[in-house]
């Protein structure tokens, strides 16, 4: 299936109702991501979510246009993905919470020391110390290089544990249920 099909598919998808259903770009089989093509291939019933209404799909139309170019499809070939972008968003979010309010004087230290730890961890804020006070003492040096090696090493411990990936997935179906779309209307309002 071409790959922009599979874009759209996510889209009508969301619009689909039991009495009208959207399912033709879709995926087929019982591998299928998509919930009415599982129920398809296994012979079962299957029952529709509510459906995005209409006019939320008029206007995020767009959206999807700009997804499914082939310009930024290419971008996404050899499995490589938005997984860096996601981190640095987090490290931003983490200084940053978008549930608590943080001014412009507060936001732009925020950023900066993100850009700092993403690229260089958290020893890389020695360079930043050293310009505003002139030295770097022994116990800030010894507890910026604690940080990073705890991180390594629980980044480590992650990918080495066998079902790393199952607890993952676990761990953002339970995030997702716990904020249940409030994230979605969050993220739109910034």
């Amino acid at each position: 299936m071409h790959t922009m099909h599979q874009v759209w598919a996510t889209c009508f998808y969301k619009a689909s109702t039991n009495e009208d259903p959207h399912h033709a770009m879709c995926p087929p089989g019982a591998e299928s991501w998509c919930g009415y093509q599982k129920a398809v291939a296994s012979g079962e019933v299957f029952d529709h979510k509510p459906a995005i209404p209409k006019a939320v799909l008029d206007e995020i139309r767009g959206i999807y246009r700009a997804l499914g170019d082939p310009v930024l499809l290419k971008k996404c070939l050899h499995g490589k993905t938005q997984n860096a972008n996601e981190s640095f968003n987090n490290m931003v979010w983490c200084r940053c919470p978008k549930r608590v309010f943080v001014g412009h004087r507060v936001f732009r230290i925020a950023v900066p020391d993100a850009v700092i730890c993403f690229n260089e961890g958290c020893s890389g804020r020695f360079k930043v110390i050293q310009q505003l006070t002139g030295r770097v003492g022994s116990l800030c040096r010894k507890g910026l290089k604690s940080i990073d090696s705890r991180r390594v090493s629980k980044a480590e411990k992650k990918l080495l544990a066998p079902d790393a990936k199952k607890r993952r997935r676990k761990q953002r179906e339970e995030n997702t249920s716990e904020n249940k779309g409030e994230e979605f209307f969050e993220a739109g309002m910034h």
